[in-house]
């Protein structure tokens, strides 16, 4: 168990890095992924830049 905590400790801020660019790469207009949400949260919408 100490081994897994300490990997999750290493590895828990790249971890969150690549979950946030999947997200933010989900809020743009044209979606590449097959996971898109048709409703996005409003706090999503606060990173979006609009062109």
């Amino acid at each position: 168990m100490k081994k897994v905590k300490n990997i999750i400790i290493k590895y828990g801020s790249t971890l969150a890095a690549c979950a946030f660019v999947l997200n933010f790469m989900a809020i743009r207009p044209f979606c590449n992924f097959f996971f898109h949400e048709s409703e996005v949260p409003k706090e999503l919408m606060e990173y979006k830049k609009d062109k």
